[in-house]
Protein backbone atom coordinates (compact mmCIF):
# COMPACT_ATOMS: atom_id res chain seq x y z
CA UNK A 1 0.00 0.00 0.00
CA UNK A 2 3.05 2.60 0.72
CA UNK A 3 4.34 1.43 -2.43
CA UNK A 4 1.32 2.50 -4.45
CA UNK A 5 0.57 5.53 -2.29
CA UNK A 6 3.95 6.82 -3.16
CA UNK A 7 2.61 6.99 -6.48
CA UNK A 8 -0.34 8.93 -5.89
CA UNK A 9 -1.33 12.41 -5.63
CA UNK A 10 -2.84 12.85 -1.68
CA UNK A 11 -5.83 15.45 -2.87
CA UNK A 12 -7.54 13.65 -5.51
CA UNK A 13 -9.38 10.23 -6.33
CA UNK A 14 -9.65 7.76 -3.82
CA UNK A 15 -6.89 8.27 -1.70
CA UNK A 16 -7.86 12.09 -1.36
CA UNK A 17 -11.59 10.69 -0.42
CA UNK A 18 -9.89 8.05 2.48
CA UNK A 19 -7.18 10.62 3.60
CA UNK A 20 -10.22 13.66 4.45
CA UNK A 21 -12.89 11.21 5.46
CA UNK A 22 -11.14 8.69 7.56
CA UNK A 23 -7.49 10.00 8.13
CA UNK A 24 -6.80 7.61 11.03
CA UNK A 25 -8.05 4.80 9.49
CA UNK A 26 -5.92 5.07 6.33
CA UNK A 27 -2.78 5.99 8.33
CA UNK A 28 -2.94 2.79 10.15
CA UNK A 29 -3.44 0.38 7.07
CA UNK A 30 -0.26 2.58 5.83
CA UNK A 31 2.00 1.99 8.83
CA UNK A 32 0.35 -2.02 9.35
CA UNK A 33 -1.17 -1.74 12.34
CA UNK A 34 -4.90 -2.43 10.69
CA UNK A 35 -5.55 -4.79 8.04
CA UNK A 36 -6.67 -2.81 5.10
CA UNK A 37 -9.95 -4.48 3.41
CA UNK A 38 -9.54 -5.49 0.09
CA UNK A 39 -11.87 -2.42 -1.66
CA UNK A 40 -9.68 -0.22 -0.20
CA UNK A 41 -6.66 -1.43 -2.16
CA UNK A 42 -8.27 -2.01 -5.34
CA UNK A 43 -9.85 1.56 -5.14
CA UNK A 44 -5.99 2.81 -4.93
CA UNK A 45 -5.38 1.03 -7.80
CA UNK A 46 -8.22 2.53 -9.84
CA UNK A 47 -6.36 5.83 -8.78
CA UNK A 48 -3.17 4.31 -10.26
CA UNK A 49 -4.99 3.61 -13.65
CA UNK A 50 -6.03 7.34 -13.76
CA UNK A 51 -2.23 8.42 -12.49
CA UNK A 52 0.07 6.00 -14.06
CA UNK A 53 -2.03 4.10 -16.65
CA UNK A 54 -3.91 1.50 -16.95
CA UNK A 55 -0.80 -0.93 -17.82
CA UNK A 56 0.39 0.00 -14.61
CA UNK A 57 -2.47 -0.96 -12.44
CA UNK A 58 -3.05 -4.15 -14.34
CA UNK A 59 0.56 -5.26 -13.55
CA UNK A 60 0.04 -4.40 -9.65
CA UNK A 61 -3.51 -6.09 -9.32
CA UNK A 62 -2.02 -9.66 -9.44
CA UNK A 63 0.73 -9.07 -7.11
CA UNK A 64 -1.49 -6.82 -5.01
CA UNK A 65 -4.30 -9.45 -4.81
CA UNK A 66 -1.79 -11.82 -3.99
CA UNK A 67 0.32 -9.86 -0.96
CA UNK A 68 -3.63 -9.47 0.70
CA UNK A 69 -4.68 -12.28 0.35
CA UNK A 70 -0.82 -13.88 2.40
CA UNK A 71 -1.72 -11.07 4.81
CA UNK A 72 -5.06 -11.86 5.68
CA UNK A 73 -4.12 -15.61 6.14
CA UNK A 74 -1.01 -14.71 8.54
CA UNK A 75 -3.00 -11.82 10.41
CA UNK A 76 -5.87 -14.50 10.99
CA UNK A 77 -3.60 -17.49 11.54
CA UNK A 78 -1.26 -15.51 14.16
CA UNK A 79 -4.75 -14.03 16.00
CA UNK A 80 -7.72 -16.65 15.42
CA UNK A 81 -10.20 -14.66 17.14
CA UNK A 82 -13.75 -15.47 15.43
CA UNK A 83 -15.81 -13.64 17.90
CA UNK A 84 -14.55 -10.51 17.11
CA UNK A 85 -14.78 -11.43 13.46
CA UNK A 86 -17.99 -12.31 14.07
CA UNK A 87 -18.91 -8.79 15.84
CA UNK A 88 -17.17 -6.62 13.10
CA UNK A 89 -18.97 -8.40 10.91
CA UNK A 90 -22.67 -7.88 12.35
CA UNK A 91 -21.52 -4.26 12.62
CA UNK A 92 -20.68 -3.82 8.76
CA UNK A 93 -23.94 -5.82 7.66
CA UNK A 94 -25.82 -3.39 9.70
CA UNK A 95 -24.24 -0.48 7.87
CA UNK A 96 -25.26 -2.45 5.11
CA UNK A 97 -28.79 -2.22 5.96
CA UNK A 98 -28.53 1.84 6.20
CA UNK A 99 -27.00 2.11 3.65
CA UNK A 100 -29.87 0.43 1.08
CA UNK A 101 -32.35 2.05 3.56
CA UNK A 102 -30.61 5.29 3.17
CA UNK A 103 -30.44 4.87 -0.79
CA UNK A 104 -33.96 3.92 -0.53
CA UNK A 105 -35.38 7.06 0.90
CA UNK A 106 -33.04 9.06 -1.46
CA UNK A 107 -34.54 7.26 -4.65
CA UNK A 108 -38.16 7.85 -3.56
CA UNK A 109 -37.08 12.14 -3.10
CA UNK A 110 -35.32 11.68 -6.53
CA UNK A 111 -38.68 10.26 -8.20
CA UNK A 112 -40.76 13.44 -7.01
CA UNK A 113 -38.35 15.91 -6.95
CA UNK A 114 -39.03 18.96 -9.99
CA UNK A 115 -36.17 21.37 -9.13
CA UNK A 116 -32.76 19.97 -11.25
CA UNK A 117 -30.28 21.48 -9.33
CA UNK A 118 -31.99 19.76 -6.04
CA UNK A 119 -31.99 16.54 -8.16
CA UNK A 120 -28.92 16.92 -9.19
CA UNK A 121 -27.62 17.06 -5.27
CA UNK A 122 -29.97 14.23 -4.66
CA UNK A 123 -28.19 11.98 -7.41
CA UNK A 124 -24.69 12.79 -5.89
CA UNK A 125 -25.29 12.49 -2.63
CA UNK A 126 -27.24 8.73 -4.17
CA UNK A 127 -23.84 7.70 -5.62
CA UNK A 128 -21.94 7.68 -2.31
CA UNK A 129 -24.59 6.00 -0.49
CA UNK A 130 -24.32 3.29 -3.04
CA UNK A 131 -20.69 3.33 -2.63
CA UNK A 132 -21.30 2.80 1.19
CA UNK A 133 -23.64 -0.11 0.11
CA UNK A 134 -21.41 -1.43 -2.23
CA UNK A 135 -18.14 -1.68 -0.06
CA UNK A 136 -19.92 -2.80 3.39
CA UNK A 137 -21.56 -5.65 0.85
CA UNK A 138 -17.81 -6.36 -0.31
CA UNK A 139 -16.66 -6.28 3.53
CA UNK A 140 -19.25 -8.81 4.56
CA UNK A 141 -18.37 -11.23 1.72
CA UNK A 142 -14.52 -11.08 2.89
CA UNK A 143 -15.30 -11.35 6.74
CA UNK A 144 -17.80 -14.40 5.92
CA UNK A 145 -14.74 -16.10 4.12
CA UNK A 146 -12.24 -15.42 6.75
CA UNK A 147 -14.55 -16.87 9.39
CA UNK A 148 -15.21 -19.39 7.70
CA UNK A 149 -11.82 -20.26 7.22
CA UNK A 150 -11.43 -20.26 10.86
CA UNK A 151 -14.07 -22.57 12.01
CA UNK A 152 -13.14 -25.25 9.45
CA UNK A 153 -9.43 -24.93 10.90
CA UNK A 154 -11.16 -25.53 14.77
CA UNK A 155 -13.59 -27.79 13.82
CA UNK A 156 -11.02 -30.78 13.17
CA UNK A 157 -10.92 -32.96 16.77
CA UNK A 158 -12.79 -30.17 18.67
CA UNK A 159 -15.44 -31.33 20.50
CA UNK A 160 -18.45 -29.43 20.20
CA UNK A 161 -21.25 -28.73 22.92
CA UNK A 162 -24.07 -30.23 24.03
CA UNK A 163 -27.55 -28.08 23.24
CA UNK A 164 -28.99 -26.27 26.45
CA UNK A 165 -30.63 -28.49 28.50
CA UNK A 166 -33.81 -27.90 27.60
CA UNK A 167 -33.36 -29.63 24.50
CA UNK A 168 -31.69 -32.61 25.20
CA UNK A 169 -32.75 -35.86 24.78
CA UNK A 170 -32.76 -38.58 21.91
CA UNK A 171 -33.92 -36.24 19.27
CA UNK A 172 -31.19 -33.97 19.59
CA UNK A 173 -28.16 -36.43 20.04
CA UNK A 174 -25.45 -34.83 17.91
CA UNK A 175 -27.38 -31.88 17.08
CA UNK A 176 -24.38 -29.75 17.88
CA UNK A 177 -22.11 -31.44 15.73
CA UNK A 178 -21.02 -30.87 12.54
CA UNK A 179 -21.27 -31.51 9.57
CA UNK A 180 -25.54 -31.94 9.78
CA UNK A 181 -26.67 -35.66 10.22
CA UNK A 182 -27.70 -37.97 7.62
CA UNK A 183 -31.33 -39.67 7.88
CA UNK A 184 -31.46 -43.13 7.38
CA UNK A 185 -33.65 -44.42 4.95
CA UNK A 186 -37.00 -46.21 6.08
CA UNK A 187 -36.85 -50.18 6.00
CA UNK A 188 -33.46 -50.46 5.94
CA UNK A 189 -29.58 -49.70 4.90
CA UNK A 190 -29.74 -48.19 1.00
CA UNK A 191 -28.68 -50.81 -1.71
CA UNK A 192 -25.05 -51.25 -2.50
CA UNK A 193 -23.42 -48.81 -5.25
CA UNK A 194 -26.56 -45.90 -4.30
CA UNK A 195 -24.62 -42.59 -4.22
CA UNK A 196 -23.72 -40.80 -1.16
CA UNK A 197 -25.44 -37.96 -0.24
CA UNK A 198 -23.77 -34.67 -1.01
CA UNK A 199 -21.27 -32.76 1.50
CA UNK A 200 -23.42 -30.36 3.55
CA UNK A 201 -26.78 -31.57 2.44
CA UNK A 202 -29.60 -32.76 4.45
CA UNK A 203 -30.81 -36.35 3.19
CA UNK A 204 -34.29 -37.23 4.02
CA UNK A 205 -36.26 -40.58 4.42
CA UNK A 206 -37.13 -42.62 1.40
CA UNK A 207 -39.92 -45.24 1.57
CA UNK A 208 -39.66 -48.57 -0.03
CA UNK A 209 -42.36 -49.46 -2.82
CA UNK A 210 -45.04 -51.33 -1.19
CA UNK A 211 -44.79 -55.18 -1.46
CA UNK A 212 -46.62 -58.24 -0.95
CA UNK A 213 -50.22 -59.38 -2.23
CA UNK A 214 -52.10 -56.22 -0.83
CA UNK A 215 -50.53 -54.30 -3.56
CA UNK A 216 -50.29 -56.46 -6.46
CA UNK A 217 -50.96 -54.40 -9.25
CA UNK A 218 -50.33 -51.28 -7.77
CA UNK A 219 -48.81 -49.65 -10.86
CA UNK A 220 -51.63 -50.28 -12.78
CA UNK A 221 -54.52 -48.58 -13.45
CA UNK A 222 -57.76 -47.82 -11.42
CA UNK A 223 -57.42 -48.90 -7.63
CA UNK A 224 -53.84 -49.56 -8.56
CA UNK A 225 -53.23 -45.81 -9.52
CA UNK A 226 -54.75 -44.83 -6.40
CA UNK A 227 -52.35 -46.93 -4.28
CA UNK A 228 -49.76 -45.71 -6.15
CA UNK A 229 -50.90 -41.97 -6.09
CA UNK A 230 -51.11 -42.86 -1.94
CA UNK A 231 -47.61 -43.96 -1.55
CA UNK A 232 -46.07 -40.76 -3.16
CA UNK A 233 -48.28 -38.87 -0.64
CA UNK A 234 -46.86 -41.02 2.05
CA UNK A 235 -43.01 -40.56 1.10
CA UNK A 236 -43.77 -36.75 0.63
CA UNK A 237 -45.29 -36.85 4.16
CA UNK A 238 -41.80 -38.45 5.33
CA UNK A 239 -39.45 -36.28 3.58
CA UNK A 240 -41.65 -33.36 4.54
CA UNK A 241 -41.21 -34.39 8.38
CA UNK A 242 -37.58 -35.13 7.96
CA UNK A 243 -36.57 -31.68 6.89
CA UNK A 244 -39.06 -30.59 9.65
CA UNK A 245 -37.19 -32.27 12.03
CA UNK A 246 -33.68 -31.96 10.32
CA UNK A 247 -34.41 -28.12 10.47
CA UNK A 248 -35.21 -27.87 14.17
CA UNK A 249 -31.50 -29.65 14.82
CA UNK A 250 -29.70 -27.51 13.15
CA UNK A 251 -31.54 -24.51 14.80
CA UNK A 252 -31.05 -25.53 17.81
CA UNK A 253 -27.07 -26.36 16.99
CA UNK A 254 -26.60 -22.93 15.81
CA UNK A 255 -28.28 -21.86 18.79
CA UNK A 256 -26.17 -23.79 20.81
CA UNK A 257 -22.96 -23.03 19.54
CA UNK A 258 -23.70 -19.07 19.70
CA UNK A 259 -24.22 -19.84 23.38
CA UNK A 260 -21.08 -21.14 23.49
CA UNK A 261 -19.25 -18.46 21.96
CA UNK A 262 -18.48 -20.36 18.98
CA UNK A 263 -19.77 -17.96 16.33
CA UNK A 264 -17.52 -18.97 13.48
CA UNK A 265 -18.53 -23.03 14.25
CA UNK A 266 -22.28 -21.52 14.44
CA UNK A 267 -22.19 -19.71 11.05
CA UNK A 268 -20.16 -22.46 9.61
CA UNK A 269 -23.08 -24.93 10.75
CA UNK A 270 -25.55 -22.70 8.62
CA UNK A 271 -23.41 -22.37 5.98
CA UNK A 272 -23.46 -26.18 5.48
CA UNK A 273 -27.26 -26.40 6.14
CA UNK A 274 -27.82 -23.68 3.05
CA UNK A 275 -25.93 -26.72 0.57
CA UNK A 276 -28.34 -28.74 1.16
CA UNK A 277 -31.58 -28.83 -0.72
CA UNK A 278 -33.07 -25.21 -1.29
CA UNK A 279 -36.73 -26.67 -0.23
CA UNK A 280 -35.63 -27.38 3.06
CA UNK A 281 -34.41 -23.41 3.69
CA UNK A 282 -37.93 -22.19 4.83
CA UNK A 283 -38.18 -24.93 7.39
CA UNK A 284 -34.97 -23.76 8.63
CA UNK A 285 -35.73 -20.13 8.66
CA UNK A 286 -38.88 -20.65 10.52
CA UNK A 287 -37.05 -22.86 13.23
CA UNK A 288 -33.68 -19.83 13.34
CA UNK A 289 -36.87 -17.02 14.02
CA UNK A 290 -38.18 -19.36 16.52
CA UNK A 291 -34.72 -20.35 18.64
CA UNK A 292 -31.63 -18.13 17.18
CA UNK A 293 -33.11 -15.01 16.26
CA UNK A 294 -33.83 -12.80 12.82
CA UNK A 295 -29.95 -12.11 12.63
CA UNK A 296 -29.76 -15.51 12.18
CA UNK A 297 -32.37 -15.84 9.07
CA UNK A 298 -30.70 -13.27 7.89
CA UNK A 299 -26.99 -14.76 7.62
CA UNK A 300 -28.91 -17.85 6.00
CA UNK A 301 -30.74 -15.43 3.07
CA UNK A 302 -26.97 -13.75 2.15
CA UNK A 303 -25.76 -17.26 2.40
CA UNK A 304 -28.08 -18.74 -0.06
CA UNK A 305 -28.01 -15.13 -2.03
CA UNK A 306 -24.73 -17.37 -3.41
CA UNK A 307 -26.10 -20.43 -4.39
CA UNK A 308 -25.46 -21.29 -8.07
CA UNK A 309 -28.28 -19.97 -10.11
CA UNK A 310 -30.58 -22.64 -10.27
CA UNK A 311 -30.13 -23.30 -6.51
CA UNK A 312 -30.76 -19.97 -5.82
CA UNK A 313 -33.31 -20.04 -7.93
CA UNK A 314 -34.99 -23.28 -6.32
CA UNK A 315 -34.37 -21.40 -2.80
CA UNK A 316 -36.61 -18.40 -4.00
CA UNK A 317 -39.04 -20.72 -5.31
CA UNK A 318 -39.42 -22.26 -1.91
CA UNK A 319 -39.81 -19.63 0.17
CA UNK A 320 -42.45 -18.55 -1.97
CA UNK A 321 -44.21 -21.32 -1.96
CA UNK A 322 -43.99 -21.45 1.83
CA UNK A 323 -45.89 -18.25 1.80
CA UNK A 324 -42.37 -16.06 2.70
CA UNK A 325 -42.47 -14.23 -0.46
CA UNK A 326 -39.98 -11.29 1.96
CA UNK A 327 -37.69 -13.86 2.22
CA UNK A 328 -37.87 -14.65 -1.83
CA UNK A 329 -37.40 -11.33 -2.56
CA UNK A 330 -34.35 -10.35 0.10
CA UNK A 331 -32.75 -13.40 -1.48
CA UNK A 332 -32.74 -12.10 -4.58
CA UNK A 333 -31.76 -8.43 -3.68
CA UNK A 334 -28.65 -9.77 -2.07
CA UNK A 335 -27.82 -11.34 -5.49
CA UNK A 336 -27.34 -8.13 -6.92
CA UNK A 337 -24.12 -8.12 -5.79
CA UNK A 338 -22.62 -10.93 -7.81
CA UNK A 339 -20.74 -10.31 -10.74
CA UNK A 340 -22.54 -9.09 -14.28
CA UNK A 341 -22.28 -12.99 -15.86
CA UNK A 342 -23.78 -14.91 -12.59
CA UNK A 343 -26.27 -12.30 -12.62
CA UNK A 344 -27.58 -13.26 -16.21
CA UNK A 345 -27.31 -16.69 -15.60
CA UNK A 346 -29.62 -15.70 -12.04
CA UNK A 347 -32.42 -13.93 -14.08
CA UNK A 348 -32.49 -16.63 -16.99
CA UNK A 349 -33.07 -19.68 -14.22
CA UNK A 350 -35.60 -17.32 -12.44
CA UNK A 351 -37.07 -16.15 -16.23
CA UNK A 352 -37.10 -20.20 -16.83
CA UNK A 353 -39.19 -20.88 -13.12
CA UNK A 354 -41.54 -17.99 -14.01
CA UNK A 355 -40.54 -15.97 -11.05
CA UNK A 356 -41.34 -12.54 -12.72
CA UNK A 357 -41.43 -10.84 -9.65
CA UNK A 358 -37.94 -12.05 -7.91
CA UNK A 359 -36.98 -10.90 -11.53
CA UNK A 360 -38.01 -7.45 -11.03
CA UNK A 361 -36.96 -7.56 -7.45
CA UNK A 362 -33.47 -8.53 -8.36
CA UNK A 363 -33.09 -5.56 -11.22
CA UNK A 364 -34.66 -2.91 -8.83
CA UNK A 365 -31.31 -3.47 -6.35
CA UNK A 366 -29.23 -3.76 -9.30
CA UNK A 367 -30.55 -0.36 -10.99
CA UNK A 368 -29.95 1.50 -8.15
CA UNK A 369 -26.88 -0.06 -7.27
CA UNK A 370 -24.53 -0.53 -9.91
CA UNK A 371 -23.07 1.47 -13.01
CA UNK A 372 -24.42 2.53 -16.22
CA UNK A 373 -21.58 0.43 -17.94
CA UNK A 374 -22.48 -2.54 -16.29
CA UNK A 375 -26.30 -2.41 -16.73
CA UNK A 376 -25.03 -2.71 -20.58
CA UNK A 377 -23.10 -5.41 -19.84
CA UNK A 378 -26.05 -7.52 -18.58
CA UNK A 379 -28.51 -6.19 -21.29
CA UNK A 380 -26.07 -7.67 -23.49
CA UNK A 381 -26.37 -11.08 -21.99
CA UNK A 382 -30.10 -11.18 -23.53
CA UNK A 383 -30.87 -8.31 -25.31
CA UNK A 384 -34.42 -9.29 -26.52
CA UNK A 385 -35.42 -9.61 -23.04
CA UNK A 386 -33.23 -7.59 -20.53
CA UNK A 387 -33.04 -4.26 -22.42
CA UNK A 388 -36.72 -3.31 -21.67
CA UNK A 389 -36.30 -5.26 -18.26
CA UNK A 390 -33.46 -2.76 -17.36
CA UNK A 391 -35.02 0.11 -18.52
CA UNK A 392 -38.60 -0.10 -16.83
CA UNK A 393 -35.92 -0.78 -14.06
CA UNK A 394 -34.24 2.55 -14.46
CA UNK A 395 -37.62 4.16 -14.48
CA UNK A 396 -39.23 2.98 -12.06
CA UNK A 397 -35.80 3.78 -9.61
CA UNK A 398 -35.62 7.46 -10.85
CA UNK A 399 -34.67 10.19 -11.51
CA UNK A 400 -35.13 10.35 -15.25
CA UNK A 401 -31.58 11.28 -15.95
CA UNK A 402 -30.39 7.70 -15.02
CA UNK A 403 -33.14 6.17 -17.66
CA UNK A 404 -31.94 8.59 -19.95
CA UNK A 405 -28.28 7.80 -19.58
CA UNK A 406 -28.82 4.12 -19.69
CA UNK A 407 -31.20 4.87 -22.94
CA UNK A 408 -28.31 6.27 -24.52
CA UNK A 409 -25.31 3.73 -23.14
CA UNK A 410 -27.71 0.72 -24.88
CA UNK A 411 -28.00 2.78 -28.39
CA UNK A 412 -24.16 3.28 -28.44
CA UNK A 413 -23.50 0.35 -27.46
CA UNK A 414 -25.60 -1.04 -30.91
CA UNK A 415 -28.31 -3.45 -28.41
CA UNK A 416 -30.72 -4.49 -30.10
CA UNK A 417 -34.47 -3.27 -28.87
CA UNK A 418 -32.74 0.12 -27.65
CA UNK A 419 -35.22 3.04 -27.72
CA UNK A 420 -34.17 5.18 -30.81
CA UNK A 421 -34.79 8.32 -28.42
CA UNK A 422 -35.22 9.25 -24.58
Amino acid sequence: MRQITGWLDEEFGWYGVFRRGDPDGLRACLDGSVLPPWDVVESLLHDLAEHGGRRAADAALPRARDLHRAAVAAHDARRPDRATLTAVLRARLAEHRAAEDGAERLRERLAVERNPWTAQQLEDELTWVRDDAARASARCTELRGRIEALARQAAEGEPVPPPPAALRGARFAGAASAPPPVLPAVGGPPEAGAPEPAAGAAAVPSVPPPRGARFAGAGSGGGGRRRKDAAEADRAAARRAAARRLAGETAAAVAALRDAGRTGEAYARLSAAVAGPPEALPDLAAELERTAGSAEVATLLWEAAALPPERLTGAADAFAAAGRSREALQLVRHAAARPVPELAAILSALHRAGRDRESEELLDAFAGARSTDEAVELAGADPGRLVPQLLRAAARRGPAQRHRRLAHAMRSAGLPGAPESA
